[in-house]
């Protein structure tokens, strides 16, 4: 059976204007106020009346005050490139959602060109990475065959990182196919709420929470996953529940998507638009652009496929020592006491390292003995610098709402 990659792409419209299918707009528009604003009330429940400050004081939507009115259309014109036009002085004057949006949508339809997003800020400050709409279009449009013809697209990931603006915004926009936003309901919930046919793009984070519900999922429903590596069992166990597909998609925000894989011990398989050079990959139409390194270490099997073998190591100097994070890390899982660890510096202004650990079952409910052990454990293996100053235990890894790690605060020592 032929793969549907193999048959030539579709052409790429000169021009999608995914804009003017209003309801995904709101939803990016949506998105970058409440990142911006670092709400936790979901912008899935926002409209086009959701007032952006609170005066009345009624907490459905941002509750912006005035600084944070400013911040939050500095941020949306830089993603959304609307100084173009010249449109964005008119953001400060306008107070409800839905006209930020009908502004968003007039400076889009004079300037689309370029979409910026953010990096999720998991081994340092987010930066800002622009892609051009027409690459990222262009990616989906050859991966589109592979996804077939869905009948609905349910997304539970937000629409401004490219993760969610390739899939849940570009994807139906290009598909004409209707969006419906699961961040409404609990993903324990969101079984009862699939239709047959739908597309559901989501975390490994969302896709555990929905496997643990263990409900039955309907016939032919089709699930993508990315921002953070699935583990195997995960996705037989989403098999077992009913799910036809599950397609896992590497990337990066730097990059867009890289690889694709539809089993979980598949290798992955690099996407149209990129070619392999050397080590890394380049553009399949700028062979000219210097090679972009993968994320993470991989074996290639040939030019085209590749298997991820383990994360690049992370170097740091403490106290003139070079000290790789990864090795830490590992030490740390190699205790019977810890099912899960993470490492990183302690930050800014102070001097050594950080540890966050997930306690495995029989550890759990003493905190300080595994601490102790913990500290005992490392320094039979680890020069001091190396050592994390402070070990902070917990129910899960810090991780971002698109499932990424996160940072976490050190008590001051």
């Amino acid at each position: 059976m032929s793969d549907p990659l193999d048959a030539p792409a579709p052409s790429v419209p000169a021009r999608v204007a995914w804009w003017r299918r209003r309801d995904l707009l709101v939803r990016v528009v949506a998105d970058c106020v409440a990142d911006a604003a670092a709400r936790t009330v979901l912008p899935a429940f926002w409209s086009d009346d959701t007032p952006l400050t609170d005066a009345a004081g009624s907490g459905d939507g941002p509750g912006l005050d005035s600084l944070g009115l400013v911040n939050a259309a500095s941020d949306l014109t830089r993603r959304l490139h609307l100084d173009e036009s010249g449109q964005e002085e008119r953001l400060l004057r306008q107070r409800t959602l839905g006209h930020w949006v009908d502004v968003a949508s007039a400076a889009l339809d004079h300037y689309d060109r370029t979409v910026t997003f953010y990096t999720s800020g998991s081994t340092g400050a987010p930066r800002p990475v622009d892609h051009r709409l027409a690459d990222l279009l262009g990616e989906v449009a050859a991966f589109q065959p592979h996804l077939g013809a869905p009948a609905r697209l349910v997304t539970a990931v937000p629409g401004h990182h490219i993760y969610g603006f390739l899939w849940t915004v570009l994807l139906p926009a290009c598909a004409e196919v209707p969006v419906w936003d699961a961040r409404r309901v609990p993903a324990a919930g969101l079984p009862r709420r699939l239709e047959p046919g739908d597309l559901v793009v989501a975390t490994p984070f969302i896709w555990q929470q929905l496997a643990e519900a263990g409900q039955p999922l309907p016939r032919g429903v089709v699930g993508l996953t990315s921002t953070a590596p699935c583990p195997p069992a995960l996705a037989e166990r989403l098999d077992g529940l009913g799910l036809e597909r599950l397609i896992q998609l590497y990337g990066a925000t730097e990059t867009a998507g890289l690889a694709w894989r539809d089993a979980p011990d598949a290798a992955f398989r690099l996407m149209a638009r990129w070619v392999r050079s050397g080590d890394g990959v380049t553009p399949a139409d700028r062979s000219d652009c210097p090679p972009v390194a993968l994320p993470d270490r991989v074996r290639w099997h040939d030019d085209a496929r590749f298997t991820i073998e383990g994360r690049r190591d992370t170097v740091v100097q403490v106290a003139g020592v070079n000290v790789a994070l990864d090795h830490v890390c590992d030490l740390l899982e190699e205790h019977a006491g810890v099912a899960q660890a993470a490492v990183r510096p302690l930050g800014p202004g102070r001097e050594g390292l950080k540890a966050f650990v997930v306690a495995a079952a029989g550890w759990q409910g003493d905190a300080d003995r595994l601490v102790a052990a913990l500290h005992d454990h490392l320094a039979r293996h680890l020069p001091a610098p190396a050592r994390p100053r402070t070990i902070r235990i917990g129910a899960a890894l810090p991780r971002t709402a698109m499932g990424k790690a996160a940072d976490w605060d050190a008590p001051a020592s």
